[in-house]
């Protein structure tokens, strides 16, 4: 029997059952819903989260995205960020 392991939001999965969580950046149209993701990976007990966008990333609106870290370190979640451009930038010099 095969035991399917809980999820935080459906753009999400296990690469490594209970240890390596990849997925969607835990973001929503509104706050409210941000922060129901946010909450379902503080109750999976994630301990870090890495985003991989520019600081100054903005949606399809051209709105910037909301700042979630905040809200995941107050629940002793750490933050990284490593932006995707900057890396590339480093391993094309």
């Amino acid at each position: 029997m095969i035991m399917k392991t809980q999820t935080p939001f459906a753009s999400s999965y296990w690469v490594v059952p209970n240890q390596l969580l990849v997925g969607e950046i835990p973001m929503a149209s509104n706050k409210k819903e941000m922060k129901v993701k946010l909450d379902s990976l503080i109750n999976l007990n994630v301990s870090a989260v890495i985003n991989l966008m520019e600081v100054d990333e903005k949606d399809h609106s051209g709105n910037l995205f909301f700042n979630y870290q905040a809200h995941l370190n107050e629940h002793g979640v750490l933050t990284h960020q490593f932006p995707i451009k900057g890396i590339y930038h480093l391993l094309c010099r």
